[in-house]
């Protein structure tokens, strides 16, 4: 496997099991022409429809929000990467990726991203590599400020030959909600750390992976450390051509989340199952342009039935690569 191709599975795998978001902020993963250069940019857009617009960036129902609440909308996103150093042995690079979703009825729950990140990997021994991506992420809500984090990211993968590859990630940030309801509540360190094995066979694979993940509020009100959580994550991915150039990606997630300091007037701890499901297809159109469609389900079971929620999205865009 060629150094380039292992970092652009290794990065690619760095954004499918690092973000917690919710479903409509993840970024899609880079498609693009497979020639030798230094650089590459994305742009797309397209429609979707969202059952429950009114949840932050990270899932969380907000307080006060009503129950449920469903719009369609337009979707943009935009970015690309510039290789500052591509060797056998080193890599570096700089990203920057920017996603608005713009409903039509719902503005206050419009969600604007800001990522800019670099990543710079070396090769200890042909098939394992270790490096680091660091930067930062800005959410707006609205029209307000929602939230900032700096984070870094160091992983560490191992390429098996052309038919797998087994990756440990763990990522640290320092989250500052900048807007109520959680500005100076929920401020805090966030940290994950997961381990990820993908077999490939031809134009398919399978990906199964176990996450670990804390946040960890700063403020001594009640309200903050209600958000005091520690959760458990595994998860199985699965991808395939059926023919007609088309690819279709498949995931399920189940993560157990505990809130060990919440509801003490409920004499109770908050404990959440949640399962995540997505379904992707994607088929190229002409060399640069392609198209897809994308349906994914959050169904949180809660024992403490305000935090309960159920959310479907489907989208279909058009994304140009160069």
């Amino acid at each position: 496997m060629s150094a380039r191709l292992i970092r652009m599975v290794a990065l690619a795998a760095l954004t499918l099991i690092v973000p917690r978001l919710a479903a409509s902020d993840e970024p899609a993963l880079e498609v693009r022409p497979q020639v030798d250069k230094h650089w590459s940019v994305y742009a797309s857009a397209g429609l979707q429809y969202d059952s429950n617009v009114a949840l932050d960036p990270t899932g969380q129902r907000l307080p006060g929000a009503p129950a449920n609440p469903a719009d369609g909308g337009g979707v943009f996103s935009a970015g690309g990467r510039y290789d500052l150093v591509d060797t056998a042995r080193w890599q570096a690079s700089l990203e920057y990726d920017f996603y608005q979703t713009a409903h039509f009825r719902l503005h206050d729950f419009d969600l604007r991203s800001n990522r800019v990140a670099g990543t710079a990997g070396y090769s200890l021994v042909p098939d394992v590599w270790t490096g680091v991506q660091a930067g930062y992420q800005h959410y707006v809500l609205g029209v307000d400020p929602y939230s900032g984090a700096p984070f870094v990211t160091p992983f560490v993968s191992w390429t098996q030959q052309d038919w797998g590859l087994t990756q440990f990630v763990y990522e640290h940030a320092h989250v500052t909600y900048l807007s109520q309801p959680f500005e100076n509540v929920r401020d805090g360190p966030t940290d994950t750390a997961s381990l990820n094995q993908t077999v490939y066979w031809g134009s398919r694979y399978v990906t199964i992976g176990y996450e670990f993940g804390s946040e960890r509020p700063q403020s001594n009100s009640v309200f903050g450390e209600s958000f005091r959580e520690r959760y458990h994550q595994v998860g199985v991915g699965f991808g395939f051509s059926p023919g007609w150039r088309t690819t279709v990606d498949l995931a399920y997630l189940f993560r157990y989340e505990n809130y060990p300091a919440s509801e003490p007037a409920l004499g109770t701890t908050r404990q959440d199952t949640v399962n995540q499901f997505s379904v992707s297809v994607r088929r190229p159109v002409t060399t640069y342009l392609s198209a897809g469609l994308t349906y994914y389900g959050t169904f949180d079971n809660s024992n403490v039935a305000i935090y309960q929620y159920r959310r479907n999205i489907v989208s279909a865009e058009v994304r140009v690569v160069f």
